[in-house]
């Protein structure tokens, strides 16, 4: 099996950060139904409590993205996790 490498540093970042976000909502979605499964009924009391915990989750994600997209002109992994656009709008 080869590993594709003609992935730029941004595009790992970014399929990474995907990655994350696609786990924490099928986690937040289990603890949700996690109820209804150990009383085997769909008529139970579900857990609602971690879903604000996510949406900040995603919202500050998205804040760090533009805010370091503003501010930093490379990408590396530990000073500027994504990359900014150039100034004819190409990313």
């Amino acid at each position: 099996m080869k590993i594709n490498t003609s992935l730029l540093p941004h595009q790992i970042q970014a399929r990474l950060l995907e990655l994350a976000a696609v786990f924490l909502f099928l986690y937040s979605l289990i603890l949700t139904l996690s109820p209804a499964a150990r009383e085997r009924s769909w008529v139970v009391d579900y857990r609602w409590s971690h879903w604000p915990g996510f949406v900040i989750w995603a919202g500050l994600i998205a804040l760090a993205i533009s805010s370091f997209a503003a501010a930093c002109r490379i990408a590396t992994p530990t000073c500027c996790p994504w990359p900014p656009c150039s100034a004819a709008g190409a990313c």
